[in-house]
């Protein structure tokens, strides 16, 4: 289920609900066990009114089934194929022995299968094993509902049938076997002598229990730790997270053990679950063929993908959304997989909002499944993850009157009857129900959650779960009573977009116009005496609100309509059983008084609402959006804030110059100075006129890039356009020209700065001249930066503490430390304090010349004098004592720290560690690491890599491994220092074939080989004597275009010489000659 990261209010609607719904008395307290799965009526979908949908296909009234995938079998097998030849790979090495098992659970699919691939480099035969395991056709935990229903059995067997036939295409087959995989998986262990057993591990409560029965049963069972998951989690994490290319399949996976009977396909019938013909919604077609298909369709047949974020909440047919959780849930589909189609499109054709909009939905994904590991099962408790006690409802008669789609309102019955057809609803649509369901109803949340894993298709534990306590308001949502309104929901799903006192007044209307209908068949039953009429009122496909047979008005209407007896009839005993016209005015004067009372109160409210909204409606949504546009400015979202300025702008809306200078300032961040231009441009075309800051933040955009040119055309533009540069445009233009190395045009726009003496202040003049003689230090260039220093002195210039660090600063990067500390002494005589960066610098300066006696006194006396040593102060000293081997010191530094309540950041504990590694002291490296996570400080892949190479330095290879293995469990990918040791170590150990198999791992991740990689592997292969293997990677190298140092020929030079053949040394020394004059 999607996420409900969406609040919709509209408090001044509101209805008794338990008057709309036909009331009954109090369920017992027996459980729902014996509620029976619901069957809809198929025959009928919803009528949903919705904006039009870019590219819907059209049907005719005959025909409005819509496969999802579009395309017939032929078709998909071929889009397939094609999948399947970009992401195969034919180098891959297989190394392993014996039989390994794959256990399929919630993977069904061959392409980037991890569990696949490592039980076929790790084998010398893959068993591929599905067990239909009768617990799945059980019933759900709390109210026994069916745990699958009829639509998902039949999807899950259409998965297996295709999952079955591309193994077979790529030389394996699937085992289907009905039962417990606890009992089955030891039985075929023990019958082919199989290793391991090889499965994808799950997260929560039901499926970890399977695992460890099934491990109780097995001596090895290798558990992938979520290889689906594409990303680490969400908005904090996401810039800084790297996402794994797809597992590179290889094209022949056979031989498969010899096995008689590999079982077959059972029908949905064999459960006792039973399908009904559906004639109108949607029909997903299940297996990894489809979801391949369906990517295809999507992103490159229909091009869909690049107006996803426009259309995603819409709620009619099957292109407004990708639908890929159809396929996601069952495994079929891989989020990598789309990650690599949604780069390949960017590529390809564009990259924007709603490309990066599909791989933050996957992100989702990612965040409900690590909520469930952090949570367990009090994600499946009535108070969730908070344990928030609220009072629940366990109504019968409403919640069948939601689930079976019978509210009476038709976007939440519409709704309801689509998810019990097709086992599919929309991501809005879900949110409205779970609203509706535990806001509205008050109905335990929980039977919403397990009616919906009864039905969705795409049910996932994680995210059902996780999507449910978020909206019931006991999750993780930091927006408590999240509320959906479901005029107002309708209103969207209508495509309005008008305000809020217009849409309810349409809302209104329409509710007029169905009651107008409503009386004129009641008036027909009436005169035409049908009283036996079977036409069902609350079919969604009239839209109508009401029912239109007095029978069913009163059944749906109950209490809030009873009348005595003699309310209903008239004293007229002769009607010969026909009705009585004087009773139905009777009724109706009832039901049109309710609805004109009710009617003449929402009028009022709008009324009094649009006395106000008049005067303040206009200024305080331009405010509003002005700040929305500020925010996402802020946050990085400029394609959005530049579609919201672009529509209002359309309507007439022109934001101030304020709000536009976010928007550059944003896009100049970004580097997207393209835009920038055109943002500018339009603003001196349609207003308001660009400011001075307007320009000061486009030149300096321009001066991240380096390109002056730009930076001075812009300088000289301002001045043509009457915009007078200030202090800051200078100081910019100065740095701009500093940083490019022109340092005589920045000191000679300097000069320009200081002869005009009528605008510029003192201090205006000296952070120009600060910004010039920090350029000249950074360029080497001390005697002309000490003579800007001088010019202003001798102009009796004020100096301030900044020009002083930048002076001291450069000194020490000089390693002059003697003039360093002149200065420092000057300053003070001064009168001006060094603050914490002065100090830093020098502390830094003498660690770099080996003085640590002294940077250790600096740093004592900082704090006496007022001065608290920041992390930089310590991370400074740690380094230089690391650097040099004082690790002892740099230890104690580090207790200092912890002393102080200042926790070190991961890079001064990797210091420590890797020192300590480095020195041999693994006991005290290991015990640092411990004491880094007492303190919460997570470790990184630096870490991991000292910790490595303190193992494999000592020896201890398998140690090392084992480490590798244990990043995994902190969500930490191996990098190419991580191989490259390991790769050492295997070679050190004669070990070649190990080492490659870490190539074949490397190259599976995604990690590009470098020098060091490709150097080790050709040490290994001659200390194996491999040496066509060694100059064959020697060659690779040269054709790579990778820059090659002389170790590679001097460890062959150095082979062949000891082999005596010298011929072959004088070839290479001839070739490495050539490649050094090259």
């Amino acid at each position: 289920m999607a996420t409900l990261h969406s609040s919709f209010s509209f408090p001044s609607f509101s209805l008794s609900l338990k008057k709309l719904i036909n009331p009954s008395p109090k369920p017992t307290s027996a459980s729902f066990s014996s509620f029976l799965i619901y069957s809809a009526n198929l025959n009928r979908l919803p009528a949903m009114n919705s904006g039009s949908v870019p590219q819907q296909p059209v049907r005719s009234a005959s025909s409005t089934v819509y496969k999802v995938p579009d395309m017939e079998t032929d078709q998909m097998d071929r889009v397939a194929e094609q999948a399947f030849q970009r992401y195969s790979s034919s180098s891959a090495n297989r190394s392993g022995n014996g039989v390994a098992i794959v256990w399929f659970r919630n993977d069904l699919r061959v392409l980037d299968n991890e569990v696949l691939y490592k039980a076929w480099i790790s084998s010398q035969a893959v068993l591929p094993v599905y067990c239909i395991d009768p617990r799945l056709f059980g019933t759900t935990y709390y109210f026994g509902f069916p745990k699958t229903g009829a639509l998902r059995a039949q999807f899950l067997m259409e998965c297996l049938a295709d999952l079955k036939k591309n193994l077979m295409k790529n030389g394996l087959n699937l085992l289907i076997q009905h039962g417990k995989p606890e009992e089955i998986l030891p039985s075929l262990a023990k019958t082919f002598g199989a290793h391991t057993v090889y499965a994808q591990k799950e997260t929560c409560s039901e499926e970890l229990n399977v695992e460890r029965l099934v491990r109780k049963s097995l001596k090895q069972v290798v558990l992938q730790s979520s290889p689906e998951q594409p990303n680490r989690n969400l908005q904090a994490v996401e810039a800084k997270s790297t996402i794994r290319g797809c597992v590179r399949i290889p094209k022949s996976l056979g031989p498969p053990p010899s096995i008689d009977d590999w079982g077959s396909i059972p029908s949905v019938d064999q459960f006792g679950l039973h399908l009904q013909n559906v004639s109108k919604g949607m029909k997903f077609i299940g297996g990894e063929s489809a979801a391949l298909s369906r990517v295809h369709e999507y992103f490159w047949k229909k091009d869909l993908l690049k107006i996803y974020k426009d259309t995603r909440n819409g709620m009619l047919g099957p292109d407004y959304s990708t639908k890929f959780s159809t396929w996601l849930g069952s495994g079929s589909l891989s989020p990598r997989f789309i990650h690599e189609e949604v780069k390949r499109y960017e590529s390809e054709r564009l990259a924007n909002n709603s490309t990066y909009w599909v791989l933050f939905e996957l992100i989702w994904r990612d965040y409900f499944r690590f909520l469930s590991i952090k949570y367990g099962n009090s994600l499946f408790h009535l108070g969730g993850p908070r344990k928030v006690e609220l009072r629940w409802s366990q109504d019968k008669n409403l919640f069948e009157s939601w689930r079976d789609g019978h509210t009476g309102y038709p976007l939440i019955d519409a709704n309801m009857i689509e998810l019990s057809t097709t086992g599919f609803m929309s991501n809005r649509g879900r949110q409205i129900v779970c609203s509706f369901l535990v806001r509205d109803m008050g109905i335990d949340w929980r039977m919403g959650a397990e009616w919906f894993e009864t039905c969705l298709l795409d049910y996932d534990p994680c995210s059902n779960y996780g999507n449910w306590t978020y909206g019931a308001g006991v999750g993780n949502d930091p927006r408590e009573d999240r509320y959906f309104s479901n005029p107002k929901q309708l209103a969207i799903a209508c495509g309005e977009s008008s305000p809020s006192h217009l849409v309810l007044l349409g809302f209104v209307n329409r509710t007029l116009d169905s009651i107008k209908r409503n009386i004129a068949q009641i008036f027909a039953n009436v005169f035409c005496s049908q009283t036996n009429n079977a036409v069902d009122a609350r079919t969604c496909g009239n839209a109508d609100l009401l029912p239109f047979k007095l029978e069913d008005f009163m059944t749906k209407f109950g209490e809030k309509y009873q009348l005595s007896a003699e309310d209903w009839f008239s004293e007229n005993k002769n009607l010969n059983d026909k009705q009585d016209p004087h009773a139905v005015f009777n009724v109706l004067d009832v039901m049109l008084k309710d609805n004109l009372e009710r009617l003449k109160m929402m009028r009022e409210s709008i009324s009094l609402a649009n006395m106000n909204c008049q005067r303040w409606t206009f200024e305080a949504n331009y405010l509003e959006t002005a700040e929305i546009i500020k925010d996402l400015c802020l946050y990085g979202k400029l394609g959005t804030a530049l579609w919201l300025r672009r529509k209002l702008m359309q309507k007439g809306v022109v934001f101030d110059v304020f709000t536009h200078n976010y928007l550059m300032n944003g896009l100049c961040k970004t580097g997207d100075l393209d835009k920038a231009d055109e943002l500018i441009k339009e603003m001196s075309e349609q207003g308001p006129s660009p400011n001075c800051a307007t320009y000061n933040t486009f030149i300096n955009g321009y001066c991240l890039i380096n390109n002056v040119d730009k930076v001075l055309d812009l300088f000289s533009t301002m001045a043509n356009k009457g915009i007078k540069p200030n202090r800051v445009t200078c100081n910019i233009l100065v740095h701009a020209l500093c940083k490019k190395g022109h340092l005589e045009d920045a000191k000679k726009h300097l000069e320009e700065i200081l002869d005009d003496d009528n605008d510029k202040t003192a201090s205006d003049k000296i952070i120009s001249s600060t910004i010039l003689m920090d350029g000249y230090f950074k360029n080497g260039k001390m005697v002309q930066a000490k003579s800007v220093w001088d010019n202003v002195v001798q102009m009796d210039t004020q100096v301030d503490v900044v020009a002083y660090n930048v002076l001291i600063n450069g000194f020490c990067s000089s390693q002059e430390i003697h003039l360093a500390f002149g200065y420092f002494c000057e300053m003070i005589k001064r009168g001006l304090l060094p603050d914490v960066f002065t100090y830093n610098t020098l502390i830094s300066g003498l660690c770099k010349i080996g003085k640590f006696d002294e940077a250790s006194y600096i740093h004592g006396i900082m704090s006496k004098i007022g001065i608290i040593p920041d992390q930089m102060s310590y991370k400074s000293l740690i380094q230089g004592l690391c650097i040099n081997g004082v690790v002892v010191r740099a230890n104690e530094l580090l207790l200092g720290m912890l002393e102080k309540s200042m926790v070190p950041e991961p890079l001064i504990w990797n210091l420590i560690i890797d020192c300590y590694g480095r020195c041999g002291n693994l006991g005290k490296a290991f015990s640092t690491k411990n004491q880094m996570l007492i303190y919460g400080v997570k470790p990184n892949v630096y870490t991991y890599n000292a910790l490595i190479y303190a193992q494999v330095k000592e020896g201890n290879i398998t140690n090392a491994v084992s480490l590798k293995q244990e990043m995994h469990s902190y969500g930490l990918l191996p990098d190419v220092v991580t191989y490259n040791l390991l790769i050492g170590a295997a070679c050190n150990s004669q070990n070649i074939e190990w080492a490659l198999h870490l190539l074949d791992e490397m190259l599976m991740l995604g990690c590009e080989p470098d020098i060091i990689t490709y150097t080790e592997l050709i040490r290994g292969h001659c200390i194996k004597d491999n040496m066509k293997e060694a100059e064959e990677l020697l060659r690779k190298m040269h054709n790579s275009g990778m820059p090659i140092d002389d170790v590679p020929y001097k460890i062959l030079v150095k082979k062949y010489c000891k082999m005596r053949k010298p011929d072959k040394v004088f070839d290479l020394y001839y070739k490495w000659m050539e490649r050094k004059r090259a």
